[in-house]
């Protein structure tokens, strides 16, 4: 599962998980684990937590759900390090909508009020897109 060699120092990643407001979950992961791994931990988290959706009739599933920084999903099949998932990353969990295949909850439903102008943490700007002089 993780991808370092033999003998790398890696770093121990908490992460916060927000759920909407409601509620914000910590998951403790590697930063070369991969970001299945981690949703499979939020899950244990959910679990051990009794979380359960409206008119839920199955247990959940790493499926129902998917992580994002800001508007950015995270791949499922990458590492923490190759998504930018750093100590402290605050990621999003949401939800698959009810009756849809492959439509989540947006991040207006998730986090109301919040601006979000960029993809990544903080307001950095990539190159091609910084102000002429």
């Amino acid at each position: 599962e993780n991808e370092q060699t033999a003998g790398e120092e890696t770093d121990d990643l908490h992460l916060c998980v927000d759920q909407g407001g409601a509620e914000t979950y910590f998951v403790l992961c590697d930063e070369y684990d991969l970001v299945e791994s981690v949703r499979a931990r939020t899950l244990a988290v959910l679990e051990q937590c009794g979380f359960q959706l409206e008119r839920q009739e199955e247990p959940l599933t790493t499926e129902d759900f998917r992580l994002s920084i800001q508007r950015r999903f995270l791949d499922p099949t990458a590492t923490c390090h190759d998504q930018q998932v750093f100590n402290n990353s605050l990621l999003y969990l949401r939800f698959k909508k009810p009756g849809t295949k492959d439509d989540y909850e947006t991040l207006e439903e998730v986090a109301p009020g919040i601006d979000f102008q960029y993809d990544y943490h903080g307001n950095v700007r990539k190159k091609e897109e910084s102000k002429a002089d």
